[in-house]
């Protein structure tokens, strides 16, 4: 472990995540930094340290996001189904 591959790294004796001087040896709080965008490495991939985000661009994962829709409270369905939202917001609304 070194700290100048570390993703908080360090100035002169002082480590700047605890701002403190710590013997590199005594370290423990040691973060890899990702390979690809130098953010704080939170995984191995073939051998290669990774952020999240980087990790998914590997796989070429793609995204999607379900809005969940309340009134009041009650839950009147999701962004997958909008007939069903529109139809709990009033039994007087008629699809045409």
């Amino acid at each position: 472990m070194k700290c100048n591959e570390c993703y908080y790294g360090r100035y002169a004796d002082v480590c700047l995540l605890t701002k403190q001087i710590i013997p590199v040896e005594d370290c423990s709080r040691f973060k890899e930094i990702c390979c690809d965008c130098e953010s704080e490495a939170e995984v191995i991939y073939r051998g290669y340290h990774y952020c999240i985000d980087c990790v998914m661009e590997q796989f070429d994962l793609e995204e999607s996001t379900t809005i969940s829709y309340y009134k009041d409270g009650e839950f009147l369905g999701d962004s997958d189904d909008m007939h069903e939202v529109i139809e709990n917001l009033s039994s007087e609304i008629e699809f045409i």
